[in-house]
């Protein structure tokens, strides 16, 4: 009876086997020192990391026989918490994966499926809340194993092995290769002290996430379910993969420097056999489930943000992962950049798809289940406010040199908005005329051409510092220089222009900033500071073309 609850005691609490520190007191003695001999104010901190040096030094002191008690119950713990946080069908399994967080160092490092991005504690804790959905309930007889290597006193050297079931149908082994080490931290009684998470890969199966590996999964062979798709005839999709390869896009300037939408048109016609979901990085547990419509919308402004960097050929990968009676299930991988910035980094994209043939007598391979993968390392809001002036900027920059008339190239706004933007236009102070939609917007400006017929836009100054987190409402600002057609190319004061503030707003479901109002001031002077785009084929304000 006493076994059966030690037992139900490791696996139902959180991972709280302490050790208290026997030097939790050195705190208050250390400030009775500084007031007798030192100075009377030492440094909080100084007098806390003189106590953890002293608490690790200590735990090397301990008897080996505690030290060996105190590591197993901890590893017992870890492992009894990763087994039951391992699917959101099992009970209490936030719980579980916030008592993995708690032991994990702040500075901790995590490598998943051999990605080459490294993981810091907050993109791998998002990773752990994340992938849970993906696994049927874990039970008693799910396969799981711990083993434990020999190390010094201060460090934990495990291996967490789990078979689990996707709810795909598919057996999959998950790895977590941890390294622990001893931590003194600060408590209420003084200090405590527990092994934390410095370092941990996952490895395994990876489905997912990260390079495939079919060896630790019980999925047929990709070869051979590569044959099988392009022996198939489809009728309005020819070997469907072939459309996300860029050997096929090649041959459609409009796919240069895109990503592929042809693919879409292999989705099953009839709603009910047709499942897309979108991960949310907000949702906790499970992605949003969209509707065609809706994921069409979602894909238009995926790809309006993010594309293949500049010369990249080989940024769509498809890797094969069951194929049977019943259809293929593939992971198709896009490496991609967002914006306009050539040297930001690119990020790998996961769509994750059922695909089936015949499906309601059509004799033809159709799209039957779709899943956007969360990626853990992207916070997707973010990199999208931090992108979204410079997307929209080149747009315009762009639209305005090969336009006529440069108040025409405000058509532009018409890929930035969802509603109807509208607009305040300041023509004097005391004339401020607003705008219900871009067309209402564009009569106004032929107003300003009319009134500054002799002038020219010629640059534009950006040195709004975009202020972190990204919050659903945010607003940006730019400088349009103004001159005269001989004005010099390089920017002097004075110099006459006008200040434009654009008003974002996030969109839960297209996951994209949408542009819904603008204030544009009166044109006065402006300031110089700030980086500086010069537009190249300056356009006069009335109707002549400037260079």
């Amino acid at each position: 009876m006493l076994k059966l609850l030690f037992w139900f005691l490791v696996i139902f609490a959180p991972i709280t086997v302490f050790a208290k520190n026997k030097t939790h007191k050195l705190n208050s003695i250390l400030k009775e020192v500084g007031r007798r001999y030192v100075v009377q104010d030492i440094n909080e901190k100084v007098l806390d990391d003189l106590a953890v040096s002293d608490s690790n030094h200590n735990w090397e002191l301990e008897p080996d026989e505690f030290v060996k008690e105190f590591k197993n119950k901890w590893v017992e713990s870890l492992t009894q918490n990763i087994r039951y946080s391992s699917s959101i069908l099992n009970l209490y399994w936030g719980d579980r994966a916030k008592n993995i967080m708690n032991v994990e160092l702040d500075d901790m490092v995590a490598n998943i499926c051999d990605s080459e991005v490294k993981f810091n504690k907050v993109q791998f804790d998002r990773y752990i809340y994340k992938q849970r959905k993906y696994y049927e309930e874990v039970t008693e007889s799910t396969p799981y194993s711990s083993e434990v290597f020999a190390t010094g006193k201060s460090t934990i050297h495990m291996i967490f092995r789990i078979e689990l079931t996707h709810r795909m149908g598919y057996k999959t082994t998950i790895t977590w290769n941890i390294i622990a080490r001893i931590s003194t931290w600060v408590s209420v009684n003084g200090y405590d002290r527990n092994f934390k998470i410095a370092n941990v890969t996952i490895g395994g199966g990876c489905t997912e996430f990260g390079v495939l590996n079919l060896n630790h999964t019980d999925l047929l062979d990709r070869e051979n379910a590569l044959q099988k798709l392009k022996k198939e005839t489809n009728p309005e999709v020819k070997a469907l993969f072939d459309l996300f390869t860029p050997s096929y896009m090649k041959y459609y300037e409009d796919f240069e420097n895109k990503i592929p939408k042809v693919w879409m048109q292999g989705f099953e016609k009839s709603p009910r056999n047709l499942r897309i979901t979108v991960c949310d990085q907000r949702e906790v547990h499970q992605s949003p489930r969209y509707s065609e419509t809706q994921f069409r919308s979602w894909y238009k402004r995926f790809g309006q943000m993010w594309h293949p960097k500049k010369g990249d050929k080989d940024y769509i990968k498809v890797q094969v992962l069951e194929a049977n009676d019943a259809g293929i299930t593939a992971r198709v991988t896009m490496r991609l950049q967002p914006g306009a910035n050539e040297t930001a980094l690119t990020y790998d994209f996961d769509f994750k798809m059922g695909i089936q043939f015949n499906v309601g007598c059509t004799n033809r391979w159709t799209v039957t289940w779709l899943d956007v993968l969360c990626q853990p390392h992207i916070d997707f809001m973010e990199e999208n406010y931090l992108s979204m002036r410079g997307l929209f900027m080149k747009e315009l920059i762009s639209t305005y040199e090969e336009e006529d008339n440069w108040y025409t190239a405000l058509n532009v706004l018409k890929k930035f908005e969802k509603d109807p933007i509208t607009t305040s236009v300041c023509f004097l102070p005391t004339d401020v005329r607003e705008a219900k939609n871009v067309d209402d917007t564009l009569k106004l400006f032929f107003d300003i051409a009319k009134k500054y017929h002799n002038s020219t836009v010629w640059g534009v100054f950006t040195n709004d510092e975009l202020i972190l987190p990204a919050e659903e409402k945010h607003t940006f600002s730019v400088r349009f220089a103004l001159g005269h057609p001989s004005t010099e190319d390089k920017p002097t004061e004075p110099i006459v222009g006008t200040r434009w503030e654009f008003q974002i707003q996030w969109d839960k479901n297209d996951q994209f900033y949408y542009i819904y109002h603008i204030v544009i001031g009166c044109v006065d002077r402006i300031k110089s500071d700030g980086t500086f785009m010069q537009i190249r084929r300056r356009i006069n304000l009335g109707l002549q073309v400037i260079g």
